[in-house]
């Protein structure tokens, strides 16, 4: 049997056959080995500089040239401009030519009889079923991952698994055990399965963008010859994107997810032989150093008939959280920085006495847990971002913010400050410390701190943690405002692109390990930008406390900030078994949405207009209700933007629950039938709280509540909550 490569063109795999094969129309043999190196001395270039290029090494080239190696499409395009060609040119058509190149594509579907633009595919045909495991090319050869270990050239590649009843946990290793570098690694899939599956319903849901497509579903119909890509194009792992989604066919759903905090991709082809999925790291070639080892994106692949593959998703990932978390909720905390900072960062609420006052207006209000110090203590931090890096604290705060986290100590409150490690500004103390641990990017002032580095996870963990020592910080905010890939692909070595990620990443993931070795009940809130790096590995070692800097803004006619958290809170729900935002106003419509089981109050406590009266029912409420957020989670409502319809989703646990509805401002129905499908026989107390905390109680048998009652909301842009308690 000839032995077959795969390459794309134009979103159409080919089939090299490395001999002259008869297909209809006769003999066709794609030269695309020649055709490079052609191109390349016709544009009087080196195999190094076409390397140097296209970021790849040297070695790189040569194997496409002689045929032991093929690039993917993406390298194909780059190659192409490169050598200022057509891509079909590289087989055998005239640029130029609309019925030779159309020609061409016909035939490069009949030989390879499917369309599939995935980046790359396995020298060997892939079986159908559920074989999950993904793998590399070293040196042009397909390795996949075993969990008994494998080698090819002294190249080893691993998988950690777990496996139990249709639930599958994978974490790919890739290590060079020889002597000398290792041959050119490329095309890094986690994940390669084909489903024997024509017709499937895709569901996912955007990642953060700030706005009102923030987690907002996604959901398509897929068929023979239709595909979809999707990467996380900037290095952070949900900007914009999300790295979990499902396929329903028959009365199975599959979810896939990818952990992997930095640019991960996945594909979706569906072909007359079945769906091909693949997820990994697009675009990586590198060598591996003797005894380097990298590990690769985690693949979570659940499998069941419904609703249940998120309900384990989510229970996985609580039982991670589990070591720290403790059967803990999310913080109730009180933090004013984004309603005062930015108008003015030298305002009062920014100083030693001004964070005691807010202490005092929490212990006057009760109910609150945590004082939540954001980016405006440590020096230079008037200046934002230009002071990031500098851990040593303000004069307003007397240098030090021992005295702060003392006052709330004593108050019965948890202290929780900012801290933004990964981003790194010139002249810092940070920077002075470890200039080698600095990646320099486009702008010569903000610098991406080198996790992948040797040392450098383990110095950050102990300045973070001396940094709490001192100032007695009790809970670790950690923020990432910077936009990496462009920082990690600078500072790639020559033809080991990609290497930079991968040991920042892997160093993410040890920087929090030692931070919880540490501290064992330690909770790190996990921000960047708000929601932007939600993936499954970070999000077992952190919980999401500002799920999206929507919440840094009021809600206003042109950003309908309440409508957009009314969306956030059923959509993330589904995955996610913890996830916090924020209020800036105590009325029910606005609070409401912006609470799970804790919130960050952004109340405006040195307004002339403050109202402890209402802010104490308002948080008292999210108190009460906070445990409700700890079980099942049932939307009742579908996610959209429009403004004419109630909002609404229901909390259960323990046979006991909550509504939380909202009559959105264009709405003109004033009531809802809500009910609960499982409620026991018996009696349940009803207990509905109206838009200012009102509140009014009846009983109704389980048979009522089974079938349904009316609540009313008598004013547009409203909310209530019901409550049910079996009796």
């Amino acid at each position: 049997m000839p032995i077959k490569t795969a390459l794309l063109c134009n979103g159409h795999k080919v089939n090299c056959i490395k001999e002259n094969a008869q297909k209809g129309r006769g003999v066709m043999y794609m030269d695309i080995a020649g055709r490079i190196k052609e191109f390349r001395r016709e544009e009087k270039l080196t195999q190094a500089r076409l390397a140097e290029l296209l970021n790849v090494s040297r070695q790189t080239v040569g194997a496409w040239e002689q045929g032991r190696a093929l690039p993917d499409v993406e390298m194909l395009r780059g190659i192409s401009e490169a050598l200022h060609r057509d891509m079909l040119c590289f087989f055998g058509t005239p640029q130029g030519e609309d019925e030779q190149r159309c020609s061409c594509i016909r035939m490069i579907e009949d030989l390879c009889g499917e369309k599939d633009t995935a980046h790359f595919a396995w020298q060997e045909d892939v079986p159908s079923g559920a074989d999950y495991q993904g793998g590399i090319y070293v040196s042009g050869k397909a390795m996949r991952f075993d969990e008994n270990g494998a080698d090819y050239q002294g190249v080893a590649v691993t998988a950690e698994a777990y496996r139990e009843n249709g639930f599958y946990y994978c974490i790919p290793f890739i290590k060079n055990n020889g002597s000398e570098n290792s041959g050119q690694i490329t095309l890094m899939r986690s994940l390669d399965i084909l489903l024997p599956e024509t017709h499937l319903q895709y569901e996912s849901i955007n990642g953060d963008s700030a706005d009102g497509a923030s987690f907002f579903p996604v959901y398509r119909e897929l068929n023979t010859g239709d595909s979809i890509s999707v990467c996380a194009h900037t290095g952070r792992p949900s900007e914009g994107v999300f790295p979990v989604f499902a396929l329903r066919y028959g009365t199975v759903k599959q979810l896939f997810a990818i952990g992997w905090a930095g640019r991960w991709s996945y594909e979706i082809h569906v072909t007359e032989k079945g769906t091909r999925i693949t997820a990994g790291i697009p675009q990586a070639d590198f060598y591996l150093k003797p005894g380097e080892e990298v590990r690769m994106p985690s693949v979570i692949c659940i499998t069941g008939t419904g609703e249940e593959v998120y309900a384990r998703f989510r229970s996985f990932l609580k039982k991670k959280t589990d070591s720290f978390m403790r059967g803990r909720c999310l913080p109730i905390a009180a933090s004013p920085f984004d309603r005062y900072f930015w108008e003015n960062p030298r305002h009062e609420c920014f100083s030693r006495k001004g964070q005691m006052r807010v202490a005092e207006a929490m212990k006057e209000i009760g109910s609150f847990d945590t004082l939540w110090l954001d980016a405006a203590w440590f020096r230079d931090a008037e200046t934002f971002p230009l002071g990031v890096g500098n851990y040593s604290v303000r004069d307003v705060f007397d240098y030090t913010l021992k005295p702060v986290s003392d006052y709330a100590h004593k108050s019965g409150f948890r202290f929780l400050v900012w801290f933004e490690p990964e981003r790194v500004c010139r002249g810092t103390e940070m920077y002075a410390s470890h200039p080698e641990y600095m990646l320099k990017g486009e702008s010569g002032d903000s610098f991406l701190y080198d996790l992948s580095a040797p040392g450098a996870a383990e110095y950050l963990a102990s300045a973070l943690l001396d940094a709490m020592d001192k100032n007695g910080i009790d809970i670790l905010r950690i923020d990432y405002n910077i936009i990496p890939i462009a920082y990690w692909q600078q500072h790639d070595e020559p033809g080991r692109r990609g290497i930079t990620e991968l040991g920042c990443v892997a160093g993410w993931y040890r920087l929090l390990d030692r931070l919880h070795a540490a501290r064992p009940d330690l909770i790190i809130d996990n921000c960047a930008s708000g929601g932007r790096r939600l993936e499954p590995e970070t999000l077992m070692r952190t919980v999401s406390l500002w799920r999206s800097d929507m919440g840094c803004h009021p809600d206003t006619p042109t950003n309908r900030v309440t409508v957009w958290k009314q969306n956030c809170t059923p959509s993330l729900s589904r995955y996610l078994p913890y996830h916090g935002s924020g209020s800036w106003d105590a009325c029910g419509y606005e609070c409401r949405c912006g609470c799970t089981s804790g919130a960050c109050c952004q109340f405006d406590y040195w307004g002339k207009e403050y109202d402890p009266d209402i802010t104490k029912k308002a948080v008292a409420e999210i108190k009460h209700l906070r445990n409700y957020w700890l079980g099942d989670f049932y939307p009742l409502t579908e996610i959209t933007t429009d403004e004419t319809v109630w909002a609404g989703y229901r909390l259960a646990k323990n046979g006991n629950g909550v509504f939380y509805l909202f009559r959105r401002e264009q709405a003109l129905n004033d009531s809802m039938i809500i009910n609960v499908p499982e409620a026991a026989e018996g009696k349940y107390c009803i207990r509905v709280s109206d838009e200012f905390y009102n509140t009014c109680e009846f009983t109704v048998e389980g048979a009522v509540l089974r079938t349904g009652i009316s609540i009313k909301i008598p004013h547009k842009r409203q909310s209530a909550v019901v409550e049910y308690i079996a009796l």
